[in-house]
């Protein structure tokens, strides 16, 4: 797992006014069990923020587990949508004949924590 960071490193993040969050978006058996085994399936996941960003924050969202049944090509995609100062979605894709069981996603905000939405320097 990933190591988060401490208490002492989001302090100075904030003092330098940038604000930092990271953490983990789950999808699991939706993504296989809605009915449509060979056609598009998409799970959305709602992430809120531990404390709001001054302004929409950039999110960037990667795959880094991956639970799947061997019947032919892995077809997965990752999206982040909807993004506002408070919250976000996630937004797990995948067509055609793939099978998940699980999938999750790592997730990095970054954005301003002032009250302008400005980055300043220390």
């Amino acid at each position: 797992m990933a190591a988060s960071f401490n208490a002492l490193q989001q302090e100075d993040i904030a003092f330098s006014g940038l604000h930092v969050e990271e953490g983990d978006a789950t999808a699991g058996a939706p993504l296989i069990d809605r009915g449509t085994p060979n056609g598009n399936r998409v799970s959305t996941v709602k992430v809120t923020f531990a404390t709001p960003f001054s302004k929409p924050p950039i999110v960037h969202a990667s795959i880094n587990y991956l639970d799947f049944y061997i019947t032919g090509a892995i077809r997965m995609q990752v999206e982040v949508k909807n993004v506002t100062t408070t919250d976000f979605d996630v937004e797990f894709f995948t067509w055609m004949d793939t099978k998940v069981s699980g999938v999750k996603a790592r997730w990095l905000a970054i954005g301003s924590s002032n009250s302008t939405g400005a980055l300043t320097t220390v």
